[in-house]
């Protein structure tokens, strides 16, 4: 939270297999903490874009099984919905279309796009609980004017 509110617009995040396959963020096999993946992508998305509207880059080091990257996928559709723009088509938006958006980049990124084209894994009562985009540019204009 703190690198957000200071304005970083790139984070690496290590993700690993946790217990049942739950996606974990840590520094591989060392003594670092190790932080629940739904946890550090819900902060990102209550500081991401209050002190500005650029797009925030989300560099995803993924050591997860395939079933631990859907369930990365169907997090950040959760938390990020139409925000999401994966690296593969990130040239057909311009500059300022990539305000309030959040760039993934990583090799998982089929497996977003897939999840993100077909629904798959989303719950739908919280995704329609997610705020607009209009209504999130809103939120970050007032905040930082």
């Amino acid at each position: 939270r703190r690198l957000l509110l200071q304005g970083v617009r790139s984070l690496e995040i290590d993700c690993w297999d946790g217990k049942r396959n739950m996606p974990m963020v840590t520094h591989g096999n060392t003594l670092c903490t190790k932080i629940p993946f739904a946890d550090v992508i819900a902060a990102i998305a209550e500081k991401a874009f209050v002190v500005t509207t650029l797009p925030i880059i989300l560099s995803l080091e993924v050591h997860c099984s395939a079933q631990g990257q859907r369930k990365m996928a169907s997090i950040l559709i959760e938390t990020f919905g139409d925000q999401i723009v994966t690296s593969t088509d990130a040239a057909t938006f311009s500059p300022s279309e990539l305000r309030n958006r959040v760039l993934i980049k990583g090799n998982m990124t089929k497996i977003l796009e897939v999840e993100c084209a077909t629904g798959d894994g989303v719950d739908r009562e919280k995704q329609s609980k997610r705020p607009s985009k209009s209504e999130n540019t809103s939120k970050s204009l007032a905040a930082s004017g």
